[in-house]
């Protein structure tokens, strides 16, 4: 899976004017024009584009589907996209005939350093759009006329036919430029939905899903939560669910056999999401779904028990099933009348005992013993049960009831579902030292100093802390890399609290979306955003996940970087570099900038640097600050940071 970089929501004039230039110098080659008929029962699915390509649609409505991101369309359609892209087109109620225009831009020559420049800025040949056109008749008789002269076999022929994909391509962009297109809204929720109906076998990271699509987090689980009434891994869960019983009725598969072809990972998950949803283990389940089963109720009628050569309808149960019914009633009575024996002898002896004692029972023994008996025939479940939770290190066994907590890094999620961990490395930090201030403050350094707390669970960021920590209490690994839904829905799920997760989830999301739509009235949304942080040698320019609030204003709320900045330090993979004053102008080319540690300190020194002082975004005010206090990426935390900067951008808007 990738992440679509070039799905094309809107055109700009800037963009269509760049787009235009590139048609005009650049090389173009007409590979093919087809013409095929699909149908609902015959779709075209997962076809990958071997060039670019212009696709027309006519005849009914359809799911068009690029790069995993769908299109609903209507009667008419005109989509487009670049070589490698894969397409799929599923006709929903009638027979759909399509248009297939292949065609090729050349490499550009080196020496074109201007079309270079130009494609670095808009590709036209990669682009993936889908929009219904304003006159589907000329476009219906352009297509056709293609294909027409294309197939004639003839250079003059072929060459009329090259001429009409620039005027198509012209026409395209024309209808861009004076707004008069309606592009389809691409259908996130079902793009979704495919991946994990073809996917729900295979281990499915919700977050890999998200990332593979070109549309904000907090905007797609709103909108898959809104159309399904269900989040992802309920969906997801669901999909494992229907294909278990599928196997489960008409194969001989065993319960492991099923749960590693259906996702479930091991048997043990599986179980756990039957009890939960089906109300039954799956052998249970099973057995009540098998066919020539016959059922025989306990009555007093009377019945042909014996056929001459034995008994007759015993009931057994087939395909080796877990319980068996023939004897079991004389074997439990056979058990029950052994036990009362044992009871009685064990009492004798007991009785005998008080008796050679000069008559005086012995009180306080006999209470010891019938404690000892309660506590280790019928254990309390909270110190005895257990969870499985699945984590990066495997399957991992936690306490049914947790009471304290050993946590790194993560404490801010943890207060996000109302639990305050007894030690943690965000005690002292400023946006959570209320909340924590119960909580005892360790680096983690120390083993000796986590011990003493003597925790029940110990949850830990980097491979040298589990290292140096498992063997004092269960404890679970979460990288720094681990999304906030993926992080929020094991907690839910260690602390039993999977509801509570979700619902924090949701009220988070919900303030985000919020945010999101005052930025766009105020005309602040999709503006890019540099991170900086002043030095005098020169500034360090951060990208966005490396802290500084870059999760929040990038993931979040919709700022971008700008292209210099991604590409030199976000798709390098460095997360941060310092650079040059004389360099630094390059880097600062945005909209707004973010700056310092929450005070006023860094914005003196810049003040006094006359490169800074020429920025653009210096000159429009366009600053906001950062503060220490908000240097963790967990909820409570988030939650806070987001105040935080929607308060300031409504100030510079005012």
């Amino acid at each position: 899976m990738f992440k679509e970089s070039n799905v094309t929501h809107y055109f700009t004039q800037e963009m269509v004017e760049v787009a235009a230039r590139l048609w005009a110098r650049s090389s173009i080659s007409l590979m093919d024009v087809r013409n095929q008929v699909f149908h609902p029962d015959k779709p075209l699915q997962k076809y990958r584009l071997p060039t670019s390509m212009f696709i027309y649609t006519q005849g009914g409505s359809a799911s068009v589907t690029l790069n995993h991101v769908s299109y609903q369309s209507g009667r008419f359609g005109i989509f487009h996209g670049g070589k490698g892209t894969e397409l799929s087109i599923y006709p929903i109620d009638t027979g759909l005939e399509t248009y297939m225009v292949l065609y090729k831009a050349e490499s550009t020559p080196f020496y074109r350093r201007d079309i270079q420049r130009l494609l670095e800025q808009v590709n036209p040949f990669i682009h993936l759009f889908g929009f219904s056109p304003e006159n589907p008749l000329y476009y219906m008789e352009k297509f056709q006329c293609m294909h027409e002269r294309w197939n004639a076999k003839s250079a003059i022929h072929q060459f009329y036919a090259k001429s009409i994909l620039y005027q198509i391509a012209h026409r395209v962009y024309e209808e861009f430029d004076k707004g008069l297109v309606s592009l389809v809204e691409p259908d996130f929720v079902d793009s979704v939905k495919r991946y994990l109906d073809q996917h729900y076998m295979e281990p499915v990271s919700i977050q890999s899903i998200i990332e593979m699509l070109p549309v904000s987090r907090s905007q797609l689980v709103r909108l898959f939560k809104q159309r399904e009434r269900k989040n992802f891994q309920e969906y997801l869960n669901e999909r494992r669910l229907e294909a278990a019983k599928r196997h489960l009725e008409n194969t001989n598969a065993t319960i492991q056999e099923i749960a590693m072809g259906c996702g479930f990972g091991d048997e043990l998950n599986m179980q756990r999401m039957f009890k939960k949803n089906v109300l039954m283990t799956p052998s249970e389940y099973r057995l009540k779904m098998m066919p020539n089963l016959d059922v025989y109720d306990i009555d007093n009628d009377y019945h042909h028990h014996y056929n001459g050569k034995g008994p007759e309808h015993l009931a057994k149960i087939q395909r080796g099933g877990e319980l068996t019914v023939f004897g079991q009633t004389r074997s439990k009575q056979m058990i029950l009348t052994a036990a009362m024996s044992l009871l009685l002898l064990l009492s004798a002896c007991t009785s005998s005992t008080s008796v050679n004692n000069e008559g005086r029972a012995n009180q306080k023994p006999i209470q010891t013993q019938q404690v000892h008996e309660s506590t280790t025939g019928a254990e309390n479940p909270a110190q005895t049960q257990k969870r499985v939770v699945k984590t990066i290190k495997g399957d991992v066994e936690v306490p049914a009831s947790i009471k304290r907590v050993a946590v790194h890094t993560w404490a801010g999620d943890l207060l996000a579902l109302g639990i305050i961990p007894a030690i943690s490395n965000d005690a002292k930090l400023g946006a959570a030292k209320d909340a924590l201030s119960g909580t005892q403050m360790s680096m983690f350094e120390d083993p000796e100093e986590i011990m003493a707390v003597d925790p029940d669970l110990i949850i830990t960021r980097t491979e040298e802390q589990y290292e140096k920590l498992k063997n004092i209490a269960t404890t679970i690994l979460v990288p720094y890399d681990t999304s906030l839904e993926d992080r929020m829905l094991l907690f839910g799920q260690v602390f039993g609290v999977e509801d509570a997760a979700q619902k924090a989830l949701d009220s988070f999301y919900a303030k985000v979306d919020k945010y999101v739509q005052d930025f766009k009235n105020k005309g602040i949304y999709g503006k890019t955003m540099a991170i900086v942080f002043y030095n005098d040698d020169g500034p360090f320019i951060y990208g966005d996940d490396w802290g500084f609030g870059g999760q929040i204003l990038y993931g979040l709320l919709g700022f971008k970087l700008p292209a210099i900045i991604k590409k030199e330090i976000v798709d390098t993979g460095k997360g941060f570099r310092q650079f040059s004053w004389e360099a630094a102008p390059d880097y600062l080319k945005a909209d707004y900038l973010e700056i310092g540690n929450g005070d006023d300190s860094l914005l003196v020194k810049a003040s006094k640097n006359a490169i800074w002082n020429n920025v653009e975004a210096v000159k429009n005010n366009n600053l906001i600050t950062y503060s220490k206090e908000y240097d963790r990426k967990s909820l409570y935390v988030m939650d806070k940071v987001l105040d935080f900067y929607h308060q300031q951008f409504m100030n510079l808007v005012r």
